[in-house]
């Protein structure tokens, strides 16, 4: 007979289970993390064919790192409360959910349009932090000191590599735009 305890568990001592692990949190992250950066390119057009203006634009995008913000302190907090595993599932299925959601907002225009489409980028900024920091909480839990070591170090050097091309870019592009002070000229005439 065996004891209650012979079913099969997700052992992460074998390497290739600790890199997949690793390979599938990340990935669920980056696409959490990519349905808030390819709305940048589209949005604006339809939001202003809809009848926002350039304020309200402004209020949907920020509504989505505010949650964020709000969000990482209070699940910081919570994590010691709760399994991981669940924030990070929570956090995926708002993410998603909300994804979908913003897609049907766009029957909508006006003050309503408005409201949903800050409403579902709140949501949706709420289940990316709660993914994010229940993934890496989890991954620095559950693997080995050499994973967990890969995880922080490639995590850190995409940030350092992407600063400092923002920063080299940046000094290019101070050079190379024009100054349009000669185009806001405005003449006053009674």
């Amino acid at each position: 007979m065996g004891h209650c305890n012979d079913r099969p568990t997700f052992n992460l001592n074998s390497v290739w289970k600790e890199r997949l692990l690793v390979i599938v949190v990340l990935t669920v992250q980056f696409v959490a993390l990519c349905t808030d950066t390819f709305l940048y390119p589209f949005f604006p057009q339809e939001a202003t064919a809809k009848g926002l203006t350039p304020t309200h634009i402004g209020i949907v995008f920020s509504s989505f790192e505010f949650a964020r913000f709000l969000t990482f302190l209070t699940i910081g907090y919570l994590i010691s409360k709760a399994n991981p595993k669940h924030w990070c599932v929570v956090g995926g299925g708002v993410t998603s959910v909300c994804c979908v959601l913003f897609g049907l907002v766009d029957s909508t225009s006006g003050t309503l349009y408005l409201v949903l489409c800050s409403l579902t980028r709140f949501l949706a900024g709420s289940g990316s932090a709660m993914l994010s920091v229940a993934a890496i909480t989890l991954l620095l839990k559950v693997t080995s000191y050499s994973s967990s070591f890969v995880i922080i170090s490639s995590y850190t050097t995409v940030f350092w590599i992407l600063g400092c091309s923002l920063f080299l870019l940046n000094i290019l592009q101070a050079l190379i735009l024009p100054s349009l002070d000669i185009f806001f000229y405005i003449r006053i005439s009674f």
